[in-house]
């Protein structure tokens, strides 16, 4: 087995990140959102919320979830999903380097972990360190007049998919690596099956993972979590 790349160890080594919590949602109209988030399907719903009320069919269609959406500016969050690390379904998790699985993974599933983001006048821009949690995987990023920029896990297995009206989808070589094209492929629009990374044990991971990035006069790009992007304007703090 290969060993994981050195930027992803590094990212997941030294940052820092908040208590987790079942539901996250911000909405603002004119200031960027930014900054790292913590959610878990097996933290509770505090309540009240520690941030804006997510609303209840976010609630009711996913185990966890993140949600940020801004009309007059950019979105740059690093959001971190955190399993139970020592019991998922009763059973003890084992585990690898920096937490990953190894061997055939306890098939919970239910409803998905899901982060998005929708922003009308700005970029957005999605970090997703880690994904442990044996519940599918969906992010979802759409915005109206800005880039679109994803960092996915290692982990990540299953469909990711583009629209740009003007722009084109750009993935960093080493992502690249792992897309299989399905279908026509196209400058504007177009659907990948993306496999894991080469250096994790586990190649049984079934959830039906998940990325719809959309953008209407920006340009998509997709990243390895841990990549440095061409966004340096887009920081997270």
């Amino acid at each position: 087995m290969s060993q994981p790349p050195v930027n992803w160890t590094t990212l997941v080594a030294e940052s820092s990140r908040p208590k987790p919590v079942n539901h996250i949602y911000i909405t603002q109209n004119s200031q960027s959102i930014k900054g790292k988030y913590t959610i878990s399907p097996y933290a509770e719903d505090v309540y009240p919320p520690v941030y804006d009320l997510p609303p209840a069919e976010n609630k009711a269609k996913n185990s966890s979830s993140a949600g940020f959406v801004n009309k007059n500016s950019a979105i740059s969050v690093m959001v971190w999903i955190e399993g139970n690390k020592d019991l998922v379904g009763g059973h003890q998790r084992p585990t690898s380097i920096e937490g990953l699985p190894v061997g055939r993974p306890i098939q919970e599933h239910g409803k998905p972990v899901t982060v998005y983001t929708k922003s009308h006048m700005g970029r957005i821009k999605i970090v997703v360190p880690q994904y442990t949690v044996p519940r599918p995987l969906h992010i979802q990023a759409k915005s109206s007049s800005g880039d679109v920029i994803v960092h996915i896990p290692p982990t990540f297995r299953g469909m990711l998919s583009f629209t740009t009206d003007s722009g084109s989808f750009k993935p960093s070589a080493s992502l690249n690596r792992r897309l299989t094209p399905l279908g026509e492929q196209k400058k504007h629009r177009g659907v990948f099956k993306v496999r894991m990374a080469d250096w994790i044990q586990d190649d049984h991971i079934e959830r039906g993972d998940s990325a719809e990035l959309i953008t209407h006069s920006g340009t998509v790009y997709a990243y390895e979590a841990g990549e440095e992007s061409e966004d340096s304007s887009c920081v997270i703090v």
